[in-house]
């Protein structure tokens, strides 16, 4: 903003000068974010002629927030070139199943991270925090990725819990079979349900999948190695079956939105 300043009697020099602009004091000037490394999985998917599919489920309010989350103001599944290609191989290698990759998340800007926790503890689930969501996730560095299987044809494949079902069916070694009387989801036709392999071998074909092309487990660390609890020293179960990590990214954060 800009104010007119007196500044004393007009001299011979200045006849016009009277007034001169002087600034209000003002905030430190804003810098626009560094632009992030990562780029949308559809549109570079494409043109290395090997299209992915995505559901960003973040960008809308098909999550169990039942909100869009805060920095998604697109609709669009971004990670780093660098794993767009390894997800690439990884639907080769599953097309002997019939089956491709359904991305739900990749890079999650650091602030839809604090609004999951924000909304875990908000609801009463603080027993979320921590080993679901988190204030700080490997999802704000690009490294972590969210995804599920798909028939060729497009069809989200029933996996013995629905994604980000926070309880023991998410749990890899924990589906439960599609014959429970509660699979809702299953029965009423929004997944196809496989009648010839059970969401344990699924979920299996999946990990298999994605450990070809050098991803880890919720539950592993760069070397493949099963994380320890720092409280208890036990090893840490792998709590979503969906969750993989591509360890040759570097750790820093991003709160860039996605748009």
């Amino acid at each position: 903003m800009l104010i007119f300043q007196y500044s004393g009697p007009v001299t011979k020099e200045e006849p016009d000068k009277k007034f001169r602009l002087a600034q209000t004091p003002t905030r430190a000037s804003v810098v626009a974010p560094k632009p992030t490394p990562f780029t949308d999985i559809v549109e570079y998917s494409r043109q290395k002629g090997s299209p992915i599919l995505v559901d960003p489920v973040y960008a809308s309010s098909r999550n169990f927030t039942g909100k869009i989350l805060d920095g998604y103001a697109a609709s669009k599944a971004c990670a780093s070139p660098l794993t767009i290609d390894k997800l690439i191989e990884v639907n080769k290698y599953l097309k002997q199943f019939g089956l491709q990759l359904l991305i739900k998340d990749g890079y999650r800007p650091a602030q839809a991270s604090l609004d999951m926790v924000r909304y875990a503890r908000d609801n009463g689930h603080n027993d979320w925090v921590g080993p679901y969501v988190a204030e700080k996730s490997g999802h704000n560095s690009g490294r972590n990725i969210d995804l599920t299987l798909a028939t060729l044809d497009g069809r989200e494949v029933w996996m013995g819990s629905v994604f980000d079902e926070f309880n023991k069916n998410a749990h890899f070694d924990r589906s439960r079979p599609h014959t429970s009387a509660d699979d809702k989801w299953a029965l009423d036709g929004r997944y196809h349900v496989d009648s010839k392999r059970s969401a344990a071998e699924l979920r299996q074909i999946l990990q298999d999948a994605m450990g070809s092309a050098g991803f880890q487990p919720y539950n592993k660390d760069e070397h493949g190695e099963v994380k320890k609890s720092k409280t208890s020293g036990n090893d840490i179960p792998n709590l979503e079956w969906w969750h993989f990590t591509d360890f040759r990214l570097p750790s820093k954060s991003y709160k860039n939105p996605i748009e």
